[in-house]
């Protein structure tokens, strides 16, 4: 996989100990107890929507967790991620699969970009009616906020099944930790915090869909490496919520910049990142949720994939 540092203008300018991180770590984790703890007070219109937010920010926190922030030890960053507040994806798997997806080289590349939404010519061929009819609703708004979600629970289930089936010692391990926390998470939920268990499931499930919004088109299948990922300048409601990972050819270019530089970086190389990104640009996140609510943003079928020959 391709090594990539720092931008050399942003390598001296980092946050001693990095305290906007820790601070961020502290906010989520805080936060969530907060809402937890009041939940009946607050009320459920208000409670549950607001911890939709912060698992969702969750999931943001453990996407600069992965990139070694607050700290380059990957298992302090692994037990600062250890909360598995989504409850559906063990922090480990998503580490090795979201480091697979930064060797650009193989960006939206079936069967190569393990975060891609595309799949080959053969693979759409084999697929039922049913099969077919998903790859295209999963490239709208409404697809891939509402059903994509179940999808992710279903891959995840098959890929604890075939750890099973292999008797992959890493993997189990991984997974019995996961379910573990899992477990003892929703005990906490509905014994202390008097919670019931389905509200926390819509929860964790809600909050897997707003993050959906960031990554809807997030790269298109272009032959251009830079081409191919986005850069968005949304409200600083989803520059918040995302962490500045809106700016995301600044991010993949230069991964280890920290989400509180990252905005800095991109305005001071603004013209040059559109340029290289082909122009992949957008004002705001209510282009795709106006214009891709029923109508796919793109073909499921990848155009230049080799495994589609």
């Amino acid at each position: 996989m391709k090594t990539k540092t720092t931008d050399p203008d942003m390598s001296a300018d980092l946050a001693p100990l990095e305290w906007p991180t820790w601070s961020l770590i502290v906010t989520v984790y805080g936060g969530w107890f907060l809402l937890m703890q009041y939940y009946h007070v607050i009320g459920v219109a208000v409670a549950l929507p607001l911890l939709i937010l912060i698992c969702a920010l969750h999931g943001s926190m453990c996407h600069e967790l992965i990139h070694g922030h607050p700290t380059r030890i990957s298992a302090i960053n692994t037990m600062l991620a250890s909360v598995p507040l989504m409850l559906f994806l063990p922090y480990p798997i998503y580490r090795e699969s979201h480091l697979n997806h930064h060797n650009d080289e193989n960006i939206t590349l079936p069967g190569k970009d393990p975060e891609s939404y595309y799949c080959s010519a053969s693979e759409y061929r084999r697929k039922t009616r049913l099969g077919k009819a998903f790859a295209w609703v999963n490239m709208t708004i409404v697809g891939r906020l509402l059903l994509s979600p179940a999808v992710e629970i279903f891959r995840l289930s098959r890929l604890l099944l075939d750890a099973i089936g292999s008797v992959d010692v890493n993997a189990l391990k991984i997974w019995a930790v996961h379910l573990i926390s899992v477990e003892l998470l929703l005990l906490l939920i509905v014994e202390y915090f008097q919670v019931p268990w389905w509200h926390y499931l819509l929860i964790a499930y809600f909050a897997s869909s707003l993050t959906r919004i960031r990554s809807f088109y997030e790269h298109r299948a272009r032959t251009t490496v830079s081409e191919r990922t986005v850069l968005m300048e949304p409200c600083l409601f989803f520059r918040v919520l995302f962490l500045n990972l809106n700016f995301h050819l600044a991010h993949h270019e230069h991964p280890s910049i920290p989400w509180y530089r990252l905005a800095r970086y991109y305005h001071a190389h603004r013209s040059e990142l559109i340029s290289r990104s082909g122009d992949f640009y957008y004002r705001g996140y209510r282009y795709w949720l106006l214009g891709n609510l029923f109508r796919p943003v793109d073909s499921p079928i990848h155009p230049f994939d080799q495994s589609s020959a």
